[in-house]
């Protein structure tokens, strides 16, 4: 009997993690689940578990995680969250590209803390999979062990290839390929990911209800996913359908920041600080710390409901000091402070001070859809956005939804946008690791729901160039030992430009020649792969200021010419005299291809000779250049703060 296949979506989110499965048995597939049990929360329906995971001193390894993870002061156990943005340097302060290198302690103190980052996702991700594997093997009755299981991975949008590849490591060092039969990978972006599940979901809504719009050939969306910490957007155009279901095209690369509802919470704690730092005659017990923690608690619950009818005729809004407990009228009851707005223990206030918290958020949001918007307005004149579609958390906002809506109506540069209709999941928080399992699904049977990417950056391969005196009069020439002819470094082919379409059948490759040495054992050639970020045409030669390098291609053409039966049909023997000394050199003139295929949000080489890709896993080799470092402690205002509890919560 055929070994059922698993399918597992995972949304390492920045708050939360959600986990959706699938099996594939006998041709058959079933739709998607959701674990929904969790350590702490057994007897409870919960989507989502919170990426935390607690350390105790003197212990090596973890102690608890999720809702379990838990600070206690008495047995010096921290909680470590918020930690997964952390895992790209370069969104922060003090890592400009081009900038000099800081001291030795600096550096220190970034390896150290990138170390400890490393950890917190390979800990979590560790207990995540043992968990995982007991529910679904549950669920399904079955031993896991038995079963081909595929992890899929979801990646933000603002991640480079260097730190996509960072993760799949952890990844692997958490253990999801580690039993026969298991394999984990890269999947979608979380915008990709949102689209495809809201895709997939409308088609299968509008079968079966009358009154639900199903997606048409030319429909286009904005697609906004926001979340705990980042918010992705990507505009896509209906193409086609293929056995119902629609094939997504960007018209404009994926963009993301660091936007979120966590950021939201920051603000409100920090205007409750500053309200206790005024009010008389707190009591000692609970610690200010303590409130804060509480009344952010409790502001969960209001976060959700601002915009609604409801709370817009509210004149007033107040939160308990000590949040939901049970405690709050034996410690606060009474208690009024004028200069801190308390009345009878609970902290007011206003609509509108509750509104402003979300728009420093919300700015970065109207940001992100005015790039997408400018650039569609530019390139698609004729063009109706159709949809806005939100997923995640703070993406499923009623007053996102309104401001969004008010900019987009009142403003006269976006008319392809006024009558757009806005769009929310019936799951907005489970978009992501459902789409990511959908799509892989689809992809079983050749149904690929994204047909074609944009290129976020431009890429290109360098190689050197033939030495002209006449055309190179900078850069110093040197001799080639195999060939003897002189050659300049620093020339760039740019496989891919900022905002190329790229499609499955039609995968940018630049042909290479080189001349290796029939002597030397090594028939290793090394490529740099640059980027360039401006939209203009990027320069022809190598700039480290303007055209970074992102990582160091190793092209091993051993295997395909070890041997005269194997020679492609463009290498050839050849002799010629070395440098007018009367003696000749054999050598091999190589021709090959090197093709790039640009995933959700990594990049991926092949070597190909005469039109057959050679890849065994070995002949492409490449090091990735990490593009930034953590400089200090202070990130700027831009990120909040990696996320320790320390108070003791018992």
């Amino acid at each position: 009997m055929e070994r059922p296949k698993i399918v597992v979506g995972i949304d390492m989110g920045y708050t939360h993690t959600g986990v959706a499965y699938s099996v594939v048995q006998s041709g058959e597939i079933q739709e998607p689940r959701t674990v929904t049990s969790w350590p702490g929360k057994l007897d409870e329906v919960v989507y989502k578990v919170p990426t935390k995971v607690a350390y105790q001193a003197g212990r090596e390894g973890p102690t608890s995680w999720g809702f379990e993870a838990r600070p206690k002061k008495q047995k010096k156990q921290v909680v470590e969250k918020y930690f997964k943005l952390f895992l790209d340097p370069s969104l922060f302060s003090g890592d400009q590209e081009g900038q000099e290198d800081e001291d030795d302690d600096d550096a220190d103190l970034q390896e150290e803390f990138q170390n400890d980052v490393k950890k917190w996702f390979t800990d979590f991700l560790s207990l995540l999979r043992d968990w995982i594997n007991k529910q679904i093997g549950k669920d399904y009755n079955m031993d896991l062990l038995k079963a081909k299981v595929e992890y899929i991975f979801s990646v933000p949008t603002t991640w480079k290839p260097a730190v996509v590849e960072e993760y799949r490591k952890i990844i692997i060092n958490a253990g999801y390929n580690k039993e026969v039969g298991h394999t984990a990978k890269i999947g979608l972006t979380e915008a990709e990911a949102a689209a495809v599940y809201t895709s997939i979901e409308r088609s299968r809504t509008a079968a079966g209800r009358v009154d639900a719009k199903k997606y048409q050939k030319g429909d286009i969306l904005l697609v906004c996913d926001a979340g705990g910490g980042t918010t992705d957007v990507s505009i896509l155009k209906v193409d086609d359908f293929e056995n119902d279901i629609p094939q997504l095209a960007q018209l404009h690369y994926v963009e993301g920041d660091i936007a979120g509802s966590v950021k939201i919470d920051e603000e409100f704690q920090e205007l409750v600080k500053r309200r206790l730092a005024v009010a008389k005659d707190l009591p000692v017990h609970p610690t200010q710390e303590d409130i804060v923690l509480r009344m952010n608690e409790a502001f969960q619950i209001y976060k959700h409901t601002v915009g609604t009818t409801s709370v817009s005729l509210l004149t007033m809004v107040s939160i308990p000091l000590l949040g939901n407990s049970t405690d709050h009228a034996k410690v606060f009851g009474g208690y009024s402070d004028d200069n801190a707005r308390i009345q009878d223990g609970n902290m007011m206030f206003s609509p509108s001070e509750i509104e402003d918290l979300f728009e420093s958020q919300i700015e970065k949001i109207l940001k992100l859809l005015d790039n997408q918007l400018t650039y569609f307005r530019k390139n698609n004149p004729q063009d109706i956005l159709k949809y806005l579609v939100f997923s995640g958390g703070l993406g499923s906002s009623v007053y996102v939804h309104q401001r969004v809506r008010e900019h987009l109506i009142s403003n006269n540069e976006y008319p392809a946008a006024r009558n757009i209709e806005i769009l929310i999941s019936n799951e907005p928080q489970l978009v992501v690791c459902r789409g990511i399992v959908l799509n892989q699904l689809q992809e079983y049977f050749k149904v690929y729901i994204i047909n074609g990417r944009r290129s976020r950056e431009s890429y290109g391969i360098t190689y050197d160039e033939p030495w002209d005196k006449t055309k190179h009069t900078r850069g110093t020439p040197y001799v080639r030992h195999s060939d003897g002819e002189y050659y300049v470094p620093g020339k760039i082919y740019w496989l891919i430009k900022k905002n190329d379409f790229v499609s499955r059948d039609n995968l940018p490759k630049s042909t290479r020649q080189y001349a290796l040495s029939y002597r030397k054992s090594s028939k290793i050639v090394r490529h740099e792969i640059v980027k360039y970020t401006g939209y203009e045409d990027p320069p022809d030669r190598v700039d480290p200021a303007t055209t970074p390098t992102v990582c160091t291609l190793e092209v091993d053409l051993g295997p395909a010419i070890s041997t005269k039966a194997s020679l492609p049909k463009e290498a050839k023997v050849q002799r010629r005299a070395f440098l007018n000394v009367m003696r000749t050199r054999r050598f091999l003139n190589v021709n090959y291809d090197i093709v790039v295929n640009p995933g959700p949000a990594d990049l991926k080489f092949e070597l190909w000779f005469a039109g057959e890709k050679r890849n065994k896993g070995t002949e492409v080799k490449i090091d990735w250049k990490a593009e930034g470092r953590v400089v200090g402690v202070d990130h700027g205002d831009n990120v909040s703060m990696i996320g320790t509890d320390v108070w003791d919560s018992d």
